[in-house]
């Protein structure tokens, strides 16, 4: 049972791994950066791609700030695995005075959540519709609504895919994966945040169709 789980996780990394690229072209057509991003070189993205950088910055840092940029070349580590990156939130919609809102709201999670769960042809259809959705990851878990859970998953292959990381740290290292999926979880499942959070879920819910329909 371990091995098929850990087959699937690798999977959903190197679909990810490669379409990642198209959703950000999708989404940022106007950025220069995007010439030097390639679908399957991760050494080019990260921190010194201005915009993967961007994306992966901790929104208690100011991206614009060139010494910024340094310092996370330099030091990757600055952005912990407890701090929330960009690309949590929509584009351009990051509010510092409200950090709550737009929270895992990001277009590239919302792409990223339909590749993983309702199929690789989907993360560009408004409906969440995959030509192979009878097979897809929501239907043959028998998903009926996102998840916490499965949240925090998708964000945590968003992060790795973004990154030049080639390959996850589970334990340590320069990012620990498995701190940043158990953190947001924390989060997601906090008692204090319920109401928040049963918010965010029925957004998502909006715009995931875990209830797939599909012609026999």
């Amino acid at each position: 049972l371990k091995e098929g789980q850990n087959s699937a996780r690798q999977a959903d990394t190197n679909s990810l791994k490669y379409a990642i690229v198209d959703m950000i072209r999708l989404q940022f057509p106007e950025s220069p950066a995007l010439c030097s991003l390639d679908h399957k070189n991760k050494a080019l993205r990260g921190f010194p791609n201005n915009l993967t950088g961007e994306l992966l910055c901790p929104t208690t840092l100011d991206w614009s700030d060139d010494s910024v940029q340094e310092k996370l070349h330099a030091a990757p580590n600055l952005a912990s695995t407890t701090s929330w990156p960009r690309f949590f939130y929509p584009k351009d919609r990051y509010n510092p005075t409200d950090i709550a809102e737009g929270l895992l709201q990001g277009e590239l999670l919302v792409c990223a959540y339909k590749l993983i769960y309702t199929g690789p042809s989907s993360w560009d259809k408004p409906d969440g519709i995959s030509r192979n959705s009878r097979y897809c990851n929501a239907r043959l878990a028998e998903m009926q609504q996102v998840t916490c859970r499965s949240l925090a998953y998708v964000a945590t292959q968003t992060r790795f895919a973004l990154s030049s990381g080639e390959t996850k740290q589970k334990v340590g290292g320069p990012f620990d994966n498995t701190h940043f999926f158990w953190h947001l979880v924390k989060f997601l499942e906090d008692p204090d945040f319920e109401e928040e959070v049963q918010d965010l879920l029925h957004w998502w819910n909006r715009y995931v169709n875990c209830q797939l329909r599909y012609r026999h």
